[in-house]
C-alpha cells in the first residue's frame, strides 16, 4: 500500500488524518494529496506527532509492537480516558482493562498531577498483541474529571527565566473546569496508522456526556485490512480554544512583527538602565553558540524529539530565534528542522 496523508474538511474544519503504511524497510516518506487537488506539500509535524506519541507510550511502560494499537494522547492534568468497544459489545477501558484479547496498559492522571502516575505529556494504551476479533470496532475518549491544568513544568522553568509571566486570560483558559480538553489519537492496525490531530471533548462536561467518538472501523483478520465507517473531525469548539490558548499566551502577545528573536532579560535590563552595552551582545560568543546549536541538529535530527522542550528552546535561542506560540514539542522540534535547514523524512 502506498503511503499518503490527507486534508479532510468536514463542517468548516480542517483536520490532517495521516495514513502510514510500513512495509519490509521501504521509507517513511510522505505524499500529500489535498482534497482541493492544487499539487502537494508535506504536513509540518505529523509523523513527528506519531512518533512522539509512541516514544511516550513506550516510556510509560505501554507496548506499540501489537497487531491493533489505540494511543491516546493529551496535554493537560485532567483524567481523560481511552474506551474501546470491540465485536459483540464488550469494551476495554479502565473499569475492564482486558478483554478479547486486548489490554489497557497505560492509564494516566486518575488523580491529576498531585499524586498518581500523571506525565506532563499523558498517554493511554490499547494494544493488541495477538490477532483481534473480527468485525467493527468504536473508539471514543471520556473526560472522567477535571484537574488543575498547570504549564508543563519545563514551560513553568523557562518563563521564570525569561521574566514572562502567564496572563490573566491564559490562566483562566488553563484552570476553569468551563473548557474543553484537547486530545489526539493515533490508530496502528497491521502497521498502517491514522492520527487524528485537534480534537477535543466538550466544554464543561464529563462521563457519559463528554464522549467523543473518534472512528468506527470493521476490522478482517482475514485480508488484514480495516474499513472505517466513521471519522471525527475537528468542531469549531476545538479550534477556536486551541487559537485562543495561542494568543494568550505571553509569548505570543509580546512578539513583534518582523521580528524572531525574543529580547533577553538581560537586554532589558541594559536598555532600562541605558547602559553603553544595552542590546549589544559577544559576536563571537553568538557564533559559536550558533555553530554548536547547528552542529548538534545536523548530526542527529532523529534524537530531538527524545530532549525535554526546555533543552529544544534552549538549541533554538543559540540559533538567534524562537518558537512563537510554540506549546507543543513537535512544533519545537520542527522549528528546529526549519531554521537548521533538515529535510528530515520523519
Amino acid at each position: 500500500m502506498g503511503r499518503g496523508v490527507e486534508n479532510w474538511f468536514c463542517g468548516g474544519a480542517l483536520i490532517w488524518l495521516v495514513l502510514l503504511c510500513v512495509e519490509g524497510g521501504a521509507s517513511d516518506d510522505l505524499v500529500v494529496r489535498q482534497s482541493h487537488g492544487k499539487g502537494a506539500k508535506r504536513p509540518k509535524g505529523a509523523l513527528a506527532v506519531s512518533r512522539d506519541i509512541e516514544r511516550r507510550v513506550v516510556e510509560a511502560g505501554g507496548n506499540t509492537e501489537g497487531v491493533m494499537v489505540v494511543s491516546l494522547s493529551w496535554a493537560s492534568a485532567d483524567d481523560l480516558d481511552l474506551h474501546v468497544v470491540l465485536p459483540g459489545g464488550e469494551e476495554i477501558s479502565y473499569k475492564r482493562k482486558k478483554a478479547a484479547g486486548g489490554e489497557l496498559d497505560v492509564d494516566m492522571c486518575v488523580q491529576g498531577r498531585h499524586s498518581g502516575k500523571c506525565a506532563e505529556r499523558p498517554v493511554e494504551n490499547v494494544v493488541f498483541d495477538y490477532e483481534p476479533p473480527a468485525g467493527r470496532y468504536k473508539i471514543f475518549v471520556q473526560n472522567f474529571n477535571y484537574h488543575l491544568n498547570t504549564l508543563p513544568e519545563n514551560m513553568q522553568v523557562a518563563r521564570m527565566q525569561e521574566g514572562i509571566k502567564t496572563s490573566k486570560e491564559e490562566r483562566e483558559l488553563r484552570l476553569s473546569q468551563n473548557r474543553p480538553v484537547l486530545f489526539d489519537l493515533l490508530v496502528k492496525v497491521h502497521g498502517v496508522k491514522k492520527l487524528f490531530e485537534g480534537l477535543c471533548t466538550p466544554t464543561g462536561k464529563t462521563l457519559a456526556s463528554s464522549d467523543v467518538r473518534v472512528i468506527e472501523f470493521d476490522y478482517d483478520p482475514q485480508e488484514e485490512s480495516f474499513t472505517t465507517d466513521f471519522e471525527a473531525s475537528p468542531s469549531p469548539e476545538c479550534t477556536q480554544y486551541t487559537e485562543k490558548l495561542k494568543l494568550a499566551a505571553p509569548e505570543k502577545r509580546r512578539s513583534l512583527p518582523g521580528r524572531d528573536a525574543k529580547v533577553t532579560s538581560v537586554e532589558q535590563k541594559n536598555r532600562d538602565r541605558g547602559g553603553k552595552g544595552a542590546g549589544k551582545t559577544d559576536g563571537k560568543g553568538r557564533d559559536a553558540k550558533r555553530s554548536a546549536a547547528l552542529q548538534a541538529v545536523r548530526s542527529a535530527p532523529e534524537s530531538l524529539s527524545s530532549k525535554p522542550a526546555s533543552a529544544l528552546r534552549s538549541l533554538l535561542a543559540d540559533l538567534g530565534t524562537a518558537c512563537k506560540g510554540c506549546t507543543e514539542k513537535g512544533d519545537l522540534v520542527e522549528r528546529l528542522l526549519d531554521v537548521a535547514g533538515v529535510r528530515q523524512e520523519l
